[in-house]
């Protein structure tokens, strides 16, 4: 038995649904490979110097610590079948690849499990993954990757293929890891690797720490990644930041992202949760000190936060630009003010600053939130323009820098240390934006910040 989480746009295009499909294998009627609960080595298949491919039937492992296929730099082809039972203590519970490539078309990998890659591992090379689906694998200890871990490697992603229902479960780490130095639910990308997503699904997926959907780079790793379609809905953190997808920072290196939706296709951030108690937050995506993302002609409703910001929230060390030209519209996001995080790492400005402006808190914070300490805070850390996606007026009301704002269709308006605005578009307005817009953020929530992106 295995499940997918199937997720669809909505009809009006702003949001999507999911459905949990519960799909049984009847394995009277399939061809079956599997070993000995007693079998010896690391794994059921090594393939060095060839190709294997994998059509139909079923590979399954029945021993301790063994995975079931290893691809030592040559060819992993599965267009069907599935890949079942893998254990093994470092990376890959199903499938390991060692500078090769591997090309799922079809087929299930399903009930792995590994400390790094419960579903694969993929160690140098490339990994294409264009159909089939990734579901019901895990990790353990302090390991990273639920379905999938990627270093020095390539990830492309693109087609109907579905990485869902993963898990990295509750660890040994301690909860007062403000860093979150670990996490990847569904997927996990490390050192020196990029991730090419053009469609494809990310979706159901849960990590006890950080990036409930896919975890993109560890501190201070060089890493890239590219969404220019698909969907990463319904993934869910517990304790830490960036329930769908979260961007690592550093001091030299860092992640770099990218979200631009190709010709004629949408992208969708849907659905996702972090019930983080005190972390800041980020439902649908966090991006961490230093960590880049572009985002273009994105539309952000629906999201919440139980903090400040249901739409956007920026942290004491990020910096924020809303403009109109390919830029996005926000509104018609909810934010109940109530809970602020624990201030880790010095960062306690949403309870020390905000919290405690009458100004900040009477004025609004639904759609937008930025703070930083007010001491020092000479240059401009966010600036926000009236007209959004669409040509419509976003209509702003807030304040900026303990000031009550209103920001007009031509103006805008920059603050040093605190920010927080509601937008309240017309419905020209919002029709328009709905009309442009290629990336959608919503549904998304935070316990703490930023519902949409922190």
């Amino acid at each position: 038995t295995y499940y997918i989480t199937k997720s669809k746009p909505n009809d009006d295009e702003t949001g999507t649904t999911e459905t949990l499909e519960k799909h049984e294998l009847d394995l009277t009627k399939t061809g079956i490979i599997e070993n000995s609960d007693q079998a010896s080595g690391d794994q059921m298949f090594y393939v060095n110097g060839g190709t294997l491919k994998l059509e139909s039937g079923v590979l399954r492992n029945k021993a301790d610590n063994k995975r079931v296929v290893c691809v030592n730099g040559r060819e992993f082809h599965m267009s069907g079948g599935y890949i079942v039972g893998g254990t093994h203590p470092y990376g890959g519970g199903g499938v390991y690849t060692s500078a090769g490539t591997m090309t799922m078309t079809g087929g299930v990998i399903a009930a792995n499990k590994s400390n790094f890659g419960g579903g694969i591992y993929a160690g140098g090379g490339t990994l294409n993954l264009s159909g089939g689906v990734v579901t019901g694998n895990q990790v353990g200890g302090h390991g990273n990757g639920g379905g999938i871990y990627v270093t020095n490697a390539t990830l492309n992603l693109s087609g109907d293929a579905y990485v869902t229902n993963n898990i990295l479960p509750k660890c040994n780490c301690p909860e007062t890891d403000v860093n979150n130095k670990h996490g990847g639910g569904g997927i996990t990308i490390g050192d020196n690797s990029q991730m090419e997503m053009s469609g494809g699904y990310v979706t159901g997926n849960d990590a006890w720490l950080s990036g409930g959907g896919i975890y993109a780079g560890f501190w201070n790793h060089r890493v890239g990644f590219t969404m220019r379609g698909g969907t990463i809905a319904r993934n869910h953190v517990q304790i830490g930041e960036g329930g769908g997808l979260r961007i690592a920072g550093g001091t030299n290196f860092r992640t770099n992202g990218v979200i631009k939706a190709d010709s004629g296709k949408k992208i969708y951030i849907t659905n996702n949760k972090t019930e983080t108690p005190d972390d800041w937050g980020g439902g649908g995506i966090f991006i961490q000190e230093n960590g880049t993302l572009n985002i273009t002609n994105v539309l952000m409703t629906d999201n919440s936060a139980g903090g400040f910001g249901g739409g956007i929230g920026v942290c004491p060390t990020g910096k924020t630009l809303i403009v109109h030209a390919d830029g996005g519209a926000v509104y018609d996001n909810s934010a109940t003010g109530t809970n602020m995080s624990a201030g880790g790492n010095g960062k306690d400005y949403d309870r020390s600053l905000a919290q405690a402006s009458d100004t900040f808190k009477n004025n609004g914070y639904a759609d937008f939130f930025c703070v930083r300490k007010k001491e020092g805070a000479d240059n401009v850390v966010s600036l926000v323009t009236g007209e959004m996606l669409g040509d419509g007026a976003a209509n702003w009301e807030g304040s900026c820098d303990e000031q009550p704002v209103k920001i007009s269709k031509s103006g805008y308006a920059a603050a040093k240390y605190l920010f927080g605005l509601t937008s309240h578009p017309d419905d020209n307005a919002i029709t328009d934006a709905q009309k442009a817009a290629k990336v959608i953020i919503s549904g998304n929530h935070s316990n703490i910040h930023g519902g949409g992106i922190m």
